[in-house]
């Protein structure tokens, strides 16, 4: 089994920089509504490599970047660490403002499709129930 053990944020929708762990069981993110709660699991989307706009509640990919006023660097980038048996994975995405993503694992470059062999590998379904993203639960 597979699990999500931290998610790192840089300059990702409204979070200049974030970091958040996952204890073992149940984790809750709670707060006040327009406090980033959705764009937690669009970050963690946008590391599986989720490429639907829609999905990712943006109307482009460069929307994704933080437009805070102080922000001077030019992209994002989200860092996920699972963690299995034997095995820790470090996945992370990036995002210039020219709609560019670079995609890593465990430090290494590869390609959308690695991730997504690696994720079916790992019984991980950007698309199935292993994430309940915001009006699932309204769709049910």
């Amino acid at each position: 089994m597979i699990r999500l053990t931290k998610l790192r944020m840089k300059n990702f929708k409204s979070f200049k920089q974030a970091t958040i762990p996952f204890s073992n069981g149940f984790t809750v993110i709670a707060g006040p509504n327009g406090s980033g709660k959705s764009n937690i699991m669009d970050a963690v989307l946008f590391a599986l490599g989720e490429t639907s706009l829609k999905s990712l509640r943006a109307g482009r990919l460069t929307d994704l970047v933080y437009g805070g006023r102080d922000n001077t660097d030019n992209y994002a980038v989200v860092n996920l660490t699972l963690e299995g048996k034997n095995q820790t994975y470090e996945l992370s995405r990036m995002i210039d403002r020219q709609g560019k993503s670079v995609y890593r694992l465990n430090e290494k470059r590869v390609t959308l499709s690695e991730i997504h062999n690696l994720m079916g590998e790992l019984g991980v379904r950007v698309d199935g129930h292993n994430l309940v993203s915001q009006g699932d639960l309204l769709r049910i």
